[in-house]
């Protein structure tokens, strides 16, 4: 049970607390039975039933010991116990979360949509607006809220970061902003504890170098081989199963999304200078990245699109086991591991 909100506590509890301290905890720790509840008269009629039971179990192996039995059967009974069992409480915050994610949100829009005249209407119950505060006079435009960040910094308090498009009066040109709102969740009721706080927008990565350093032909095998089957996903090009290992599963793409499609380049983890095989034995396995072009018969552009595959041998032909969810990366993430069974479908590496 949630405990009552008091937002005198909260406040204090803010105090000298980075909002980017760790990310949300999921899971509440272990929940220990208090002094209080071992003297429950509960707890109580519970040890004195434990007692009556030893009691009578003392009585009756002391009678069977008189028997030849006896040992057989106290053995038996001795062996019989089982060991006790530690009951762990896990909170599940998962509607918290989804809660306070929707009103951050709602919160933020509605803050950068209010003007001065209607700002203490709009933002009524949300927030308690402090004295002097000031808005604008036209309030700007905030569309696409997207939760960028979220942390749950203790118990009923969270931190969330909102990502809008916000757009001025003055200007067509929506510009991406980035803002942080505290917000308490207590027994089912949200309150945001101040304003929202504009934030820098997370810094872009630099790319990591991908592990594909040779380009097939195309006149290889392979090539067709992924040619027909980026048709038949993308381009309604026949029965996509023509180019796949018995076993793998893989939806044409509906509606389809292009005409026609055309393979721009068809890059490999092979050595460079080194072709990998025509004619392929059984269960050997390529990794491919392709990048292709859908187009259109409406107008004359296109849109590229890149895939990462596998391509596996069967039968002295390339085949198409896997649509992998990300590209191999040059250090090695995400190298091909395991075989394939004798019906050639995709086998597990043990762990």
């Amino acid at each position: 049970m949630k405990r009552p909100f008091r937002r005198e506590s909260l406040a204090g509890r803010r105090s000298g607390r980075a909002k980017w301290a760790r990310r949300p905890s999921r899971h509440a720790p272990a929940r220990h039975s208090s002094e209080g509840e071992f003297d429950s008269p509960v707890g109580q009629w519970t040890n004195g039933s434990n007692l009556k039971t030893k009691a009578a179990t003392v009585a009756i192996v002391a009678a069977l010991a008189l028997s030849p039995a006896g040992v057989v059967v106290g053995l038996a009974a001795a062996s019989s116990g089982s060991a006790p069992s530690t009951n762990t409480e896990i909170a599940d915050t998962r509607g918290e979360q989804a809660a306070v994610e929707e009103f951050a949100a709602r919160f933020v829009t509605t803050w950068l949509a209010a003007n001065a005249n209607n700002a203490e209407q709009r933002l009524s119950g949300l927030v308690e607006i402090p004295d002097g505060a000031e808005f604008p006079t036209t309030g700007l435009q905030a569309t696409d809220p997207t939760v960028a960040d979220v942390d749950q910094v203790d118990g009923d308090l969270w931190s969330v970061t909102i990502a809008v498009t916000a757009t001025g009066a003055q200007s067509d040109q929506g510009v991406r902003r980035f803002y942080t709102v505290p917000v308490v969740y207590a027994a089912g009721q949200l309150v945001a504890l101040a304003l929202p706080s504009p934030v820098a927008a997370p810094t872009m990565a630099e790319t990591p170098s991908l592990g594909y350093p040779s380009d097939l032909t195309s006149a290889h095998p392979a090539w067709r081989t992924v040619a027909g089957f980026m048709g038949a996903l993308l381009a309604g090009g026949g029965d996509i199963t023509r180019y796949l290992t018995p076993g793998t599963h893989v939806a044409p793409v509906l509606p389809v999304p292009f005409a026609e499609v055309r393979i721009n380049q068809i890059a490999t983890q092979a050595e460079v200078g080194v072709e990998p095989e025509r004619t392929p034995a059984d269960g050997q396995r390529l990794a491919v990245l392709v990048t292709a072009v859908g187009g259109s018969t409406t107008d004359g552009g296109g849109l590229t699109v890149q895939y990462a595959l596998i391509l596996t041998g069967r039968d002295g032909r390339w085949e198409v086991t896997e649509v992998e969810a990300s590209p191999h990366l040059e250090d090695g993430s995400g190298d091909v591991a395991g075989g394939l069974s004798n019906d050639g479908s995709p086998v597990e590496e043990e762990q």
